[in-house]
Order: C-alpha cells, then structure tokens, then sequence
C-alpha cells in the first residue's frame, strides 16, 4: 500500500450542497411514538451482525429542555434495524430507559459538593460470538455534573457490556447493559474515546485528554477482546513500526503520539470521536468535532493504519446548523456539536456523519445524520 495522500468531504449547507443533495434524517423513533420528540444529546452507534445498529445516546429529555422538563435519563439506548437504521425501536412509556447506572462511589471524591454522576458514552464495537450473539463492548466516561455547564469532572472510564441476540432483537423494549469493569482507568488515560477493531482482530483504543480544557496529543493502546476489561492487559504505542510486537510496550509513559498534522484549531478532537475502517476506501478515518466541540463542522482525517500518520483534517458542514436558540439569533455555529462517523449507513462515494443540534425546526433538539460526496486519494 502507497502512502495517503488525503480526503476530500465537500461541504454540505443543508439546501444547496455541493456536488449532491445531502441526505439528512433524524435518529428517533417514529412520527406516532410518544417518546419521537425527546431531546437525545451525543450519538454513537455500532452495527451489530445482522446489519441492524445499537444507538447510544448520552443525555435523554422531553422536548422542553430548560422549562419544566418532565424527564432527565442519563444513557439510553435504542435499537434500529437494518431497513431502517436510523428510526429506533424504543419501548412505547412515559420516559426512556437508562442503559446504565454509574459505578457505586463514582463521585465520592468530585471537587463539587453537590455532584450528579453520570455515564457518558465514548465508543462501541460488537464482537461475533461463537454462539451467533453480539458482544457489544461500550466504553463510558465517568463523569460528575455540577451547577453548570463548565462544572463537569471526567473521573474515569467504565466498561458495560451487552448482549445482542440477532434472534430476539429488543424491538419495542427496553436496553439495559451490564458495567463490567468500573474503573478501566483514570481520566488522564482514557484509551477508550474511540475504539477500533483493528485487522488483527486487537481491539484498538485512543486517547486525546478530557474535556473540557485537558486536551494534548493522541496516543493509541492496544489489547485483545477478551482481555479488554484487564488494564494490565493494554499496550501502547511507543512510535515504531505497529505490526512489530516490540512497538507495543506495558508502560503507558512511553507512549508516542500520534501524527496529527494541520492547524491548532482542526489538529485534536474535543470530547467524543470515532476511528473507523472504509472498507470501500481502504482507509482508516479518525472523524470528531474540532476545537471548541461547539461549531458547524465537523473534521475527518484518513491513515493506511489504525495508528497514522493522520493526513490534514478536512472539513463538512453540518447542515442547518446556522439559526436560532430559544428564537433568539445567534451570531456563532454553536448549537451543533458531538460530530461521529456513522459508516454503516455509508456507500460508495459517500461519507454519512451524525451530529447533535440543539436549535431545529421542530423546536425540540435532535441528533442527526447526514450524508456527503468522500474521496479518498492514495498515492500508490
């Protein structure tokens, strides 16, 4: 394989894209479900075996967020299938159902006195098992909420775990995962923000620091599956060449990072991001949201390796992301944010992305997916 020489994601504005119509659409459930207006804040998603997708959502509300809201339920999930990926199956009640509860003690220690704790989740992959379930592996961010905004402590990382029968999906009921490992780290060794699994069947974790002000460069660990709740069992990249056992080494302050050529404001992810495989390129993608995490685009960098180096970030516009709050003009792109890669619902040519908007026309937030001209250029 010849060296990368980078990706193009033409921009998308919504009405007038470049080069095609972008698909956009909301992931919720249908029109007639009680719950097809709740707020859903971030978005992950990991495609199970049988082509239907597990979402993953950090915040859930009613569509009233700031004015009397009738419900908070931190982490859901919701199941979709594989003819209609991006409308969930969620159970017909009163509130969505938390996927899962924090670790006992997760904010014994916060430096706010009145801390709610909370799982958010980073990443997601399934692993087939032999009996034709699903492993559904979520790492999650500890987190403490404080008063506001600002106030949040990531604290460390979690492990829940999921079983998916393809036989029995959870069509219409709730989704509940199982906290496996309560502490896979601390929050300045969070090598689970993105997770990939790689083409030797490792599984591979990166970290780029904490939110909101603790961001410094990438670094990437790996492990096998079965060993991935075992922090003993990681090793990180120390720079050499990747598919050579020695460049992988137990001790975490050696750890290189990775290449992220371009600009400050493009060069790290802030909070969430994804790494992924075009399967169709040939590619590794690292896609994020770029500083300040609050904006209208959303970047992506291609690698021949799941460890770089990266090409220069190039950009898509989310769309409609330019508008009002609460009717109230807003001069900055910042409603829009929590940008992922949503490969499975990708083509040939197309690059599909999802995204958090807090301001759209249907007054409640939603998050979103849309679809874009990609290329990708090799120099082979």
């Amino acid at each position: 394989m010849g060296a990368m020489c980078g990706v193009a994601v033409p921009a998308v504005d919504g009405d007038a894209p470049r080069g095609r119509a972008a698909t956009i659409d909301s992931v919720a459930p249908a029109v007639d479900h009680p719950l097809h207006l709740m707020e859903r804040d971030g978005g992950i998603s990991v495609e199970l075996t049988d082509g239907s997708t597990l979402w993953l959502f950090g915040d859930s509300t009613d569509d009233s967020l700031g004015q009397n809201m009738t419900y908070f339920v931190n982490n859901t999930a919701a199941w979709a299938s594989a003819d209609a990926p991006t409308t969930t199956r969620d159970v017909a009640a009163a509130e969505p159902v938390r996927f899962a509860a924090p670790p006992a003690g997760t904010c014994a220690e916060s430096q706010f006195r009145k801390a709610d704790a909370a799982l958010w989740p980073e990443s997601a992959v399934a692993l087939p098992q032999e009996d034709g379930t699903d492993r559904v592996v979520v790492v999650m961010s500890k987190v403490c909420l404080g008063d506001t905004w600002l106030d949040i402590e990531t604290v460390g990382f979690a492990v829940v775990e999921y079983r998916y029968d393809p036989n029995d999906p959870p069509i219409d009921e709730p989704i509940r995962g199982e906290v496996t490992q309560p502490h896979l780290a601390d929050a300045d060794a969070g090598y689970g923000r993105a997770l990939l699994l790689g083409p030797d069947d490792l599984l591979y974790g990166y970290e780029c620091g904490t939110y909101p002000d603790n961001w410094g460069p990438c670094r990437v660990a790996r492990v096998r599956p079965e060993q991935l709740t075992d922090p003993a069992a990681w090793r990180y990249w120390n720079g050499g060449d990747w598919t050579d056992l020695r460049s992988w080494v137990s001790d975490a302050t050696t750890a290189e990072a990775m290449e992220l050529p371009g600009d400050a404001r493009t060069a790290l992810p802030v909070a969430a991001f994804g790494v992924t495989y075009d399967e169709v390129s040939d590619v590794h993608l690292m896609v994020y949201s770029p500083w300040p995490g609050f904006c209208d685009v959303l970047a992506v960098r291609a690698s021949d390796t799941p460890v770089g180096p990266w090409t220069d970030a190039v950009e898509a516009a989310f769309p409609n992301c330019i508008g009002t709050i609460d009717n109230v003009e807003e001069d900055l792109d910042e409603h829009c944010y929590a940008g992922t890669p949503q490969m499975q619902l990708s083509e040939p040519g197309v690059f599909t992305g999802g995204y958090y908007d807090m301001s759209t026309d249907v007054g409640a937030a939603r998050y979103y997916t849309f679809a874009a001209p990609f290329v990708v250029v090799h120099d082979r």
